[in-house]
């Protein structure tokens, strides 16, 4: 199971967890109330995964497993309570967790060999990370200053779909307008995801061509 998390295919795995757990059930539990265990488990499973693929490397797996873990904990007490400052918490939490998540399966992407389908969907995994990552940010700025956004915007204290949506349409730069943002840190960060959300799909593409050219100039040499 190790062996698996760390090789390719392990990156197919994580980034089909990771649309189950972001893109999926979420709707699912907010409009029909199905689907919540799942969800949790879904979450729980992809934060395993990469805690295994950060373990190559002892450093990042100590400071991942802290993190990791009290998100989970967090995450999984946020269940039963409405606390803001428990949100507050899991909100920050989401942040580094999921934005040390994304560096793990960057490196795993960017790693020595040739460039198959799995890293292509391990990129894209990481840029969807991103976006979980600013949702997190975009919910701890609302909660420690109200009416930083207005529009469409949950009252929900968990990390909602709302702020997934909202910074997926800011990544992507789609950008509909029903959720606007007010304060000078929201909008800094919404600044901030536009800007990494046009990059890079273009740094990406040079760094994998880059890449895919070096490994097959390599196996000619060899």
């Amino acid at each position: 199971m190790v062996r698996f998390w760390r090789s390719d295919p392990g990156l197919s795995a994580f980034l089909t967890l990771l649309i189950l757990s972001v893109l999926v059930l979420p709707p699912l539990v907010s409009v029909w109330g199905l689907g919540g265990v799942l969800d949790d488990i879904a979450f729980s499973l992809l934060m395993l995964g990469g805690i295994v693929a950060a373990s190559e490397r002892s450093r990042n797996m100590v400071a991942i497993t802290v993190v990791i873990a009290i998100a989970l904990i967090l995450h999984w007490v946020d269940r039963d309570t409405s606390s803001v400052i428990l949100a507050q918490w899991q909100a920050l939490f989401i942040i580094l967790s999921f934005g040390m998540l994304a560096l793990v399966i960057l490196g795993q992407v960017f790693r020595d060999g040739p460039v198959t389908y799995h890293r292509i969907q391990g990129a894209i995994a990481a840029y969807l990370l991103l976006g979980v990552t600013w949702a997190g940010a975009y919910k701890l700025v609302a909660l420690l200053f109200p009416g930083a956004f207005t529009g469409a915007v949950g009252n929900e204290t968990a990390l909602s779909e709302s702020w997934l949506y909202f910074s997926y349409a800011t990544l992507s730069t789609v950008g509909y307008g029903d959720i606007v943002a007010h304060h000078p840190i929201a909008r800094s960060l919404a600044v901030m995801e536009a800007l990494v959300g046009q990059l890079y799909p273009a740094i990406l593409i040079a760094r994998l061509v880059s890449q895919e050219v070096q490994d097959r100039t390599s196996r000619r040499k060899g």
